[in-house]
């Protein structure tokens, strides 16, 4: 019988395996025919394929095991064969069971669990070890792998392009360059299933540099332990021993924000300067945005562009287009410097190149740049909708986020008979976006859930789970609405609903991350004794950005007389 697919082809020698296995004894029972036809038949075997397979096993010659250890590695045999799969159906282990018992009587059940322990370890280690091939061979096959990583990256499906370049990372460079675009950016930590974090955690522990990298971004960015901030960094201290020197600036941006600790504007400048004399990559993005956008200093976009231009441009000077001369993200870089300087054209282009390349971000950054004005008003509904489409197909989690949030004016709009639907899509895409690790997709699902927004039923207890998920994304303004619902009295928490020192907390927080409108409540707070614990943190980096006058009389909100006309001024918060 001729198969020519190969998958038919392994699920048939499985079958005639099984048959042959049966046989040990001399012959086969009808049970235990129609045991394996079952088996068959749930792989997609044919009456007739099942027919051939037994015929097939009639022209083995079976020898019946006489030794233990003979015996022994027979019955191994037959748990690999059934474990092919990598799993074992309870009527397989019936089957396992009863071969134990005919070779080694009432101790057999305690062999076939040993066994089933010891190839299922082999099994992971198969996986885990990089496969032994010539060097001839592993350079082809690292070749095929980046050929058709790029493919995957390019249409940024990440779970095939883990898959695909997982192996290539571990034995070459260039492999391990294109893995990273994997690990280094955000959204696709969160596409990681189980099996690929396990992957990398083996590797992590077995010393390989790459792996630590990955592990220390998988903890910072998607949180799964409780103590993933620790994990972090952990191993990101052992990926900058081992080499990966991107490892030292991710840490370096921990200290910044506060995830280890009081937040240390100094010790992150000091380490991301110390990565960048170092050659790493993230490093120099990171120094490329603080000096486009002036974060500690003055701006000076015109530097930066200078400088990365030279680096994407040929003899010619054209554009490089290859991504494996160029990092992509260099490209994003580019259009962000044109953009701060007002040159539209300029930046539209180096956005597409990075998107065009696989950098999904640039795509995003085009987007906003291109269609959404200062005001937040789209200047074309019709070109901005079609460029959304695309940006979900994919996978941008930013596309996603601004699908799912509509003004009141554009929700006002739809037909009333329409407006459950469009609800129900916005809690997808928003959701849909917060699996990609979207920040601010939970503050806009928080929001509508607190403030009963758009056809979504007013609820404090999902606004506040949304919120902390928020939190959890290092979002500021998830922080920030945590401290609004306590104040409003809308906490569900009964024990944080009392809690002064939480909500100072996350308006300290929210401040880290970026809001700068929790300044002088901040440092109001601390004057009046509250967050002494951070005394350090806001003498060096807050107080001095307010002046006396800001701390005098009440805060906005405090002794207010104005009644509120529903809720405590929930909506007025809102509005």
């Amino acid at each position: 019988m001729k198969i020519q697919n190969p998958k038919k082809r392994t699920q048939l020698s499985h079958i005639t395996n099984l048959i042959t296995m049966a046989r040990l004894d001399g012959e086969i029972t009808e049970e235990e025919k129609q045991f394996i036809f079952r088996i068959a038949d749930q792989a997609g075997v044919t009456q007739e394929e099942f027919q051939q397979c037994v015929k097939d096993s009639d022209e083995f010659t079976v020898e019946i095991p006489r030794s233990d250890e003979e015996k022994r590695q027979y019955l191994k045999n037959a748990i690999g064969v059934m474990m092919a799969d990598g799993k074992i159906t309870e009527d397989e282990a019936k089957f396992a069971f009863e071969l134990g018992y005919r070779f080694f009587g009432d101790q057999g059940e305690a062999l076939v669990k040993e066994l089933h322990a010891e190839i299922t370890k082999e099994m992971q280690d198969r996986t885990n070890e990089p496969k032994t091939m010539s060097e001839e061979e592993i350079r082809e096959d690292v070749k095929k792998r980046i050929e058709e990583g790029l493919i995957w990256l390019k249409q940024n499906v990440m779970d095939n392009a883990f898959d695909i370049l997982f192996p290539a990372a571990i034995v070459d460079e260039t492999g391990r360059m294109l893995f990273m675009r994997l690990v280094l950016p955000v959204y696709p930590l969160f596409q990681l299933n189980q099996r690929q974090v396990n992957d990398l955690k083996s590797l992590a522990d077995k010393g390989y540099g790459f792996a630590q990298l990955a592990m220390g971004r998988y903890h910072q960015l998607v949180r799964p332990d409780k103590d993933s901030l620790q994990q972090a960094e952990r191993y990101f201290l052992a990926a900058d021993k081992s080499g990966m020197h991107d490892a030292e600036t991710f840490l370096g941006i921990m200290y910044r924000d506060g995830q280890l600790g009081l937040a240390d504007t100094n010790k992150y400048l000091t380490m991301r300067n110390e990565a960048f004399k170092k050659g790493s990559f993230k490093a120099v993005e990171m120094i490329a945005k603080d000096t486009i956008n002036g974060y500690y200093g003055e701006a000076n976009p015109e530097e930066v562009l200078e400088a990365l231009l030279e680096t994407v441009t040929d003899e010619q000077g054209e554009w490089i287009e290859d991504p494996l001369q160029v990092e992509p993200a260099v490209y994003d870089l580019i259009g962000l410097a044109y953009d701060k300087l007002g040159d539209k054209e300029h930046a539209e282009k180096a956005y597409l190149q990075a998107a065009e390349m696989g950098f999904i971000e640039g795509f995003e950054h085009y987007l906003i740049m291109k269609f959404i004005e200062p005001d937040g008003s789209i200047n074309d509904a019709k070109a901005y909708a079609l460029n959304l489409e695309i940006g979900c197909d994919f996978n941008s989690p930013v596309c996603y986020c601004l699908r799912g949030s509509l003004s009141e004016e554009q929700y006002n709009q739809i037909a009333e008979d329409l407006q459950p639907r469009v609800t129900s899509w916005m809690q997808h895409d928003l959701f849909e976006a917060y699996k990609l690790g979207e920040n601010s997709a939970p503050y806009y699902m928080g929001c509508n859930f607190y403030f009963g927004s758009f056809g979504f039923d007013e609820d404090d207890e999902l606004a506040w789970k949304w919120f902390n998920k928020g939190a959890l994304l290092s979002s500021a303004y998830c922080y920030k609405m945590l401290a609004q619902m306590v104040e409003e009295g809308h906490c569900p928490d009964e024990e944080l609903a009392k809690d002064d020192d939480f909500v100072f907390y996350c308006k300290l927080m929210s401040l880290r991350l970026g809001n700068d409108d929790m300044l002088i409540p901040v440092v109001r707070a601390y004057t009046n004794g509250m967050l002494t614990d951070y005394a350090a943190e806001i003498e060096q980096y807050y107080l001095p950005k307010v002046s006396e006058d800001d701390l005098k009389g009440p805060l906005p909100g405090e002794d207010d007389e104005e009644e509120y006309d529903e809720e405590d001024g929930k909506y007025d918060a809102w509005a």
